[in-house]
Protein backbone atom coordinates (compact mmCIF):
# COMPACT_ATOMS: atom_id res chain seq x y z
CA UNK A 1 0.00 0.00 0.00
CA UNK A 2 2.82 2.32 0.87
CA UNK A 3 4.57 1.85 -2.59
CA UNK A 4 3.83 4.70 -4.44
CA UNK A 5 4.69 6.82 -1.15
CA UNK A 6 8.19 5.20 -1.37
CA UNK A 7 8.38 5.62 -5.02
CA UNK A 8 7.89 9.17 -4.53
CA UNK A 9 10.04 9.44 -1.76
CA UNK A 10 12.97 8.05 -3.34
CA UNK A 11 12.73 10.13 -6.39
CA UNK A 12 12.55 13.02 -4.42
CA UNK A 13 15.81 11.77 -2.88
CA UNK A 14 17.36 11.10 -6.28
CA UNK A 15 16.24 14.37 -7.43
CA UNK A 16 18.10 16.16 -4.59
CA UNK A 17 21.29 14.30 -4.83
CA UNK A 18 21.24 15.00 -8.07
CA UNK A 19 20.97 18.98 -7.58
CA UNK A 20 24.00 18.32 -4.99
CA UNK A 21 26.05 16.71 -7.13
CA UNK A 22 25.53 19.55 -9.73
CA UNK A 23 26.07 22.56 -7.24
CA UNK A 24 29.09 20.88 -5.91
CA UNK A 25 30.46 20.76 -9.73
CA UNK A 26 29.51 24.51 -10.34
CA UNK A 27 31.30 25.33 -7.45
CA UNK A 28 34.18 23.16 -8.53
CA UNK A 29 33.86 25.14 -11.93
CA UNK A 30 33.78 28.42 -10.65
CA UNK A 31 37.19 27.86 -8.59
CA UNK A 32 38.70 26.85 -11.58
CA UNK A 33 37.66 29.37 -13.46
CA UNK A 34 38.89 32.04 -10.26
CA UNK A 35 42.50 30.57 -10.38
CA UNK A 36 43.01 30.79 -13.80
CA UNK A 37 41.90 34.57 -13.48
CA UNK A 38 44.28 34.97 -10.81
CA UNK A 39 47.12 33.46 -12.17
CA UNK A 40 46.51 35.02 -15.84
CA UNK A 41 46.59 38.22 -13.49
CA UNK A 42 49.79 37.32 -12.23
CA UNK A 43 48.93 35.79 -8.95
CA UNK A 44 50.81 32.40 -7.53
CA UNK A 45 48.02 29.76 -6.32
CA UNK A 46 49.93 28.25 -3.35
CA UNK A 47 46.95 25.87 -2.46
CA UNK A 48 42.76 25.56 -3.28
CA UNK A 49 40.20 23.90 -1.05
CA UNK A 50 42.58 24.12 2.22
CA UNK A 51 40.38 22.65 5.12
CA UNK A 52 40.27 22.63 8.69
CA UNK A 53 37.43 20.81 10.42
CA UNK A 54 35.35 24.23 10.89
CA UNK A 55 35.86 25.80 7.54
CA UNK A 56 37.75 25.77 4.21
CA UNK A 57 39.25 28.39 2.11
CA UNK A 58 39.10 28.25 -1.85
CA UNK A 59 41.81 29.33 -3.18
CA UNK A 60 45.25 30.97 -1.42
CA UNK A 61 47.32 32.50 -3.61
CA UNK A 62 50.14 35.49 -3.29
CA UNK A 63 51.45 38.52 -5.12
CA UNK A 64 54.05 40.77 -4.30
CA UNK A 65 54.14 39.68 -1.34
CA UNK A 66 50.73 39.91 0.08
CA UNK A 67 48.78 36.43 0.87
CA UNK A 68 45.16 36.71 -0.53
CA UNK A 69 42.76 34.03 1.51
CA UNK A 70 39.91 34.18 -1.78
CA UNK A 71 36.30 33.05 -1.11
CA UNK A 72 34.67 31.93 -4.33
CA UNK A 73 31.15 32.33 -5.22
CA UNK A 74 28.84 31.72 -8.13
CA UNK A 75 25.34 32.42 -9.77
CA UNK A 76 23.77 31.48 -12.75
CA UNK A 77 21.85 34.15 -12.12
CA UNK A 78 20.62 36.91 -10.04
CA UNK A 79 17.39 35.51 -8.53
CA UNK A 80 19.21 34.76 -4.96
CA UNK A 81 21.10 38.35 -4.77
CA UNK A 82 24.78 38.86 -5.46
CA UNK A 83 27.15 36.16 -4.74
CA UNK A 84 29.31 38.36 -2.02
CA UNK A 85 26.24 38.66 0.13
CA UNK A 86 26.56 34.99 0.71
CA UNK A 87 30.27 35.92 2.39
CA UNK A 88 28.20 36.43 5.67
CA UNK A 89 29.91 37.33 9.03
CA UNK A 90 29.58 33.74 10.57
CA UNK A 91 31.57 32.35 6.97
CA UNK A 92 34.22 35.28 7.08
CA UNK A 93 34.90 34.02 10.42
CA UNK A 94 35.61 30.38 9.69
CA UNK A 95 37.31 31.95 6.48
CA UNK A 96 39.27 33.92 9.43
CA UNK A 97 39.80 30.58 11.13
CA UNK A 98 40.87 28.47 8.50
CA UNK A 99 43.26 31.05 7.43
CA UNK A 100 45.32 31.46 10.39
CA UNK A 101 45.49 28.18 10.56
CA UNK A 102 47.35 27.31 7.35
CA UNK A 103 49.32 30.75 7.96
CA UNK A 104 50.72 28.82 11.49
CA UNK A 105 51.43 25.62 9.49
CA UNK A 106 53.39 27.75 7.10
CA UNK A 107 55.33 29.46 9.84
CA UNK A 108 54.08 32.75 8.00
CA UNK A 109 51.93 34.25 11.15
CA UNK A 110 53.72 37.71 10.46
CA UNK A 111 52.75 37.94 6.80
CA UNK A 112 50.44 40.22 5.68
CA UNK A 113 47.46 38.71 4.42
CA UNK A 114 44.17 40.22 2.80
CA UNK A 115 40.76 38.21 2.33
CA UNK A 116 39.29 38.65 -1.13
CA UNK A 117 36.31 37.49 -2.59
CA UNK A 118 35.68 36.57 -6.68
CA UNK A 119 32.07 36.57 -7.85
CA UNK A 120 31.93 34.91 -11.10
CA UNK A 121 28.44 35.18 -13.43
CA UNK A 122 27.81 33.69 -16.22
CA UNK A 123 30.46 35.54 -18.65
CA UNK A 124 32.04 37.58 -16.14
CA UNK A 125 34.60 37.77 -12.83
CA UNK A 126 34.73 40.35 -10.17
CA UNK A 127 37.38 40.21 -8.36
CA UNK A 128 36.67 42.02 -4.60
CA UNK A 129 40.08 42.64 -2.99
CA UNK A 130 40.03 43.32 0.44
CA UNK A 131 36.39 41.83 0.83
CA UNK A 132 35.89 41.85 4.54
CA UNK A 133 38.61 42.08 7.71
CA UNK A 134 38.94 39.28 10.31
CA UNK A 135 36.52 39.88 12.93
CA UNK A 136 39.27 40.77 15.91
CA UNK A 137 40.39 43.57 13.17
CA UNK A 138 37.09 44.80 12.55
CA UNK A 139 36.07 45.24 16.16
Amino acid sequence: MNAPQDESHAARKAASMAAKRDAYAFGRYAETQATAWLEKRGYTILQRNYRTRAAEVDIIASMDGILAFVEVKARANAAYGLPCEAVTLRKQTRIAQAAQSWLYEQDLSDSYARFDVIEIYPGRIRHIRNAFETPEAAA
